[in-house]
């Protein structure tokens, strides 16, 4: 059941006290915007050039990989090409000659070790017949041997042999265990019949030498591998020299393979076991052109990018300390910006505030009723305007000294604002004057509610030093449309009601209708409209 003195169903509002002014309100907001930019725009350049750094890193090492394995593919084709050439002048006189390769060996044994002896390369040759026997070679145990069972030698015999082929890599028949890169040719007569193979034993070693010597940048892996996983020659890791014979590294078999058949000039990011070391590695491959073989050069990726974390420790350190600055600046800046606000609502509060009561004063209460009056009003509902007087105050005043005034003031102020609705304005807009705005307000409840705050205050008790105080309040009401009468006019008619209750004998509340001026004596009315008084 709705409370009979109820002026209606009560409106949610924070007290004015608790109200945030909106333009610091927003300068806060805008700086926390501009400080959470700040930082997410720090952290973003920081990423973002990590990252960036990151990548220039591996391209700038991809680059050197891929010259590396270029420079190491054209001595490799070069040395290749040196090879063929000795073995091109072999051919030809061969060719020219109409003995057996025996007698034509025999006349040109010096010509062909002169010829090898200006290539430190080659380390060793062979020259076989038809059938396999070892008719001419620098290593003395091969002499007479038969190498028909060689693979270098039975390619040859076959109808597809190539022009050139390199074959497993070999053990040294002089240095155990020791690595040959050998490369052979088949030697025909003007009429193209087989005569022989002429072989060529190059010293890895040497090989390897040069690699290292073709460009300075750290390697963990320059070898010459063919597509089938021979490693023909290494630098690094102790060499070939250091491998089993039979030895096989997927992650270089799947560079050479990859060289071999896809598109040149690239490097990309493996991850694998090189070396027995399983790691990601960065790798470029290059196919030769004078041999079925790829150079491939890797480094690991770590190794690559250990410069780049140190940069990138630095880099995001930087970035971490301006972020924390830019908070640490932002946070500042809402603390100034907040005391400032809670400044300006000090001043303002004390500028619409009544000292005495702590209620607001004449300038507060026209800005809140203001509004308050445009504030959108719920069906049935009005606003009322109420201006308080207290009678005889002056004789208080007089009798008691002003401190007994100042008290009795506090302890009606008091009074009143327990009455009030959080929606409702409470105001002292004068000496002994007080006034109120009840938004959102049912027209019958009105005087109910007016007499509840006339009793209450006519029973309230004022202790003063040894004296027990009492005051009546006479009353002025008005009830308007707030869309038809503005804020002023309704002050100015609820005046009017009040003296109206003041000339009927005070201690009374008064609504203003026909008849209520406030010079003259209430005059009768009729119906809704008639001049209601409502008498303790």
């Amino acid at each position: 059941m709705t409370h009979p003195f109820a002026l209606s169903r009560p409106r949610r509002s924070r007290p004015r006290s608790a109200r945030p002014r909106p333009g610091p309100r927003s300068a806060r907001r805008l700086l926390g915007l501009t400080g959470a930019v700040t930082v997410l725009a720090a952290l973003a350049v920081t990423v973002a050039f990590i990252l960036s750094d990151r990548r220039a890193t591996i391209d700038a090492a991809s680059a050197e990989l891929i010259r590396s394995a270029r420079l190491s593919t054209t001595l490799v084709d070069q040395i290749v090409r040196d090879a063929d050439a000795v073995a091109s002048g072999l051919q030809i006189a061969l060719r020219l000659y109409d003995d057996t390769l025996e007698a034509f060996v025999d006349g040109n044994r010096e010509w062909l070790e002169a010829e090898l002896a200006t290539r430190p390369l080659v380390r060793a040759y062979s020259l076989t017949d038809a059938e396999g026997d070892v008719i001419a070679t620098t290593i003395p145990e091969l002499e007479g041997r038969d190498l028909a069972g060689r693979d270098y030698f039975e390619v040859h015999t076959r109808p597809d042999s190539p022009d050139r082929f390199v074959s497993e890599p070999i053990l040294s028949r002089l240095r155990s265990a020791y690595r040959l890169f050998l490369i052979s040719w088949p030697l025909r007569d003007r009429d193209g019949e087989f005569l022989g193979v002429f072989a060529m034993s190059l010293d890895t070693a040497r090989v390897e030498a040069l690699l290292g010597q073709v460009d300075e940048t750290p390697h963990d892996a320059l070898s010459v591998v063919t597509p089938s996983g021979m490693i023909l020659a290494s630098q690094g890791r102790g060499g070939a020299q250091a491998l089993p014979s039979d030895y096989r590294e997927p992650l270089l078999i799947r560079a050479a393979q990859g060289a071999a058949t896809g598109p040149r000039g690239g490097a990309t990011i493996a991850e694998g076991y090189l070396w027995e070391e399983r790691s990601r590695w960065l790798v470029a491959a290059e196919p030769t052109e004078s041999i079925r073989a790829s150079v491939v050069a890797a480094r690991d990726l770590r190794r690559v990018l250990a410069p780049w974390r140190g940069r990138a420790l630095a880099v995001g350190l930087a970035g971490l300390v301006i972020s924390a600055l830019a908070v640490g600046v932002t946070v500042l800046l809402r603390a100034l910006v907040r005391r400032q606000d809670r400044a300006v609502d000090r001043a303002t509060r004390n500028a619409e505030t009544d000292p005495l009561t702590g209620l607001l004063n004449r300038r507060g209460f026209a800005d809140r009723a203001a509004a308050a009056w445009r504030a959108p009003a719920g069906p049935g509902t009005e606003i009322a305007v109420l201006v308080l007087d207290l009678d005889h105050f002056k004789v208080v005043n007089d009798t008691y000294g002003h401190d007994a005034g100042d008290t009795v003031l506090r302890r009606v102020a008091e009074r009143l604002r327990s009455l009030m609705r959080q929606s409702d304005v409470l105001a002292r807009t004068g000496g002994e004057e007080f006034a109120l705005v009840l938004p959102e307000t049912r027209p019958e409840a009105v005087p109910l509610f007016a007499e509840r705050l006339r009793r209450s205050i006519e029973k309230l008790a004022i202790d003063y030093r040894e004296h027990t105080l009492q005051v009546t309040v006479s009353i002025g009401i008005r009830i308007a449309d707030p869309a038809e009468e503005k804020p002023n006019e309704a002050m100015r008619l609820a005046d009017d009601a009040l003296y109206a209750a003041k000339r009927a004998g005070r201690n009374r509340a008064v609504v203003y209708g026909p008849g209520v001026t406030g010079g003259g004596a209430p005059g009768p009315s009729s119906a809704a409209d008639r001049l209601q008084a409502i008498e303790g």
